[in-house]
């Protein structure tokens, strides 16, 4: 399958992980860090992949370029803006370190949708997932309108641009994946390993009775 030349992927990994207490980035799924798991995963259908982040240093390893934030110490909108800024492509598959349960097969749903708005993002249990989804590179103004007025949610941000969240499920892309989750404290993380290991275990049983 060819992969897509018109999107950029973008892997936000700037937080300061103060729930988790250490960096999330780094943290180990399969053997594999988060990041890395993120990286591969949108390399498995975008050409080109970015990391943005202010803690580059630590992310050398995936041989990735790296940006850091223009706007320092505001968030993860600081993020978006740095990814926007840097795209050669008009449109950013844009997604923090902390899913590392995403897939190919979610990357192609939202990229291959017919219909995208400025902003095409993923809902999960009526969870709106603002870092995951696909961005327009113009809607950078309105990125850096809310930074230079210290407004830093995502979400406020997003209602001054047009949103769409796909209505059928995300099921439908990730139907025999672990569930899609982010991944901000020890106990999350502990869930996200037990989710991953029962997956395996599901996945196993199933290809020894077929």
């Amino acid at each position: 399958m060819n992969k897509r030349t018109d999107i950029t992927g973008a892997v936000l990994a700037g937080g300061k992980s103060s729930r988790m207490g250490r960096d999330k980035a780094l943290l180990v799924l399969d053997g594999v860090p988060f990041i890395e798991h993120i990286a591969r995963t949108l390399q498995q259908v975008l050409a080109r992949v970015m990391i943005v982040s202010d803690h580059g240093e630590d992310y050398r390893f995936l041989g990735l370029p790296i940006y850091a934030d223009i706007y320092k110490n505001c968030g993860p909108l600081a993020g978006v803006h740095s990814a926007l800024t840097h795209s050669t492509t008009d449109s950013l598959f844009i997604v923090s370190c902390d899913l590392p349960m995403l897939t190919p097969a979610i990357v192609r749903y939202v990229v291959d949708l017919k219909k995208h708005g400025d902003v095409t993002l993923l809902s999960t249990e009526n969870n709106l997932q603002p870092l995951c989804g696909l961005y327009k590179r113009h809607c950078l103004p309105v990125v850096e309108k809310h930074l230079k007025q210290a407004q830093y949610s995502v979400l406020r941000c997003l209602q001054e641009m047009r949103t769409v969240i796909p209505s059928s499920s995300l099921a439908t892309a990730n139907s025999s994946h672990p569930p899609l989750m982010n991944v901000n404290t020890p106990y999350d993380y502990e869930v996200c390993l037990r989710n991953a290991a029962e997956h395996k275990k599901t996945k196993h049983k199933s290809s020894t009775t077929n």
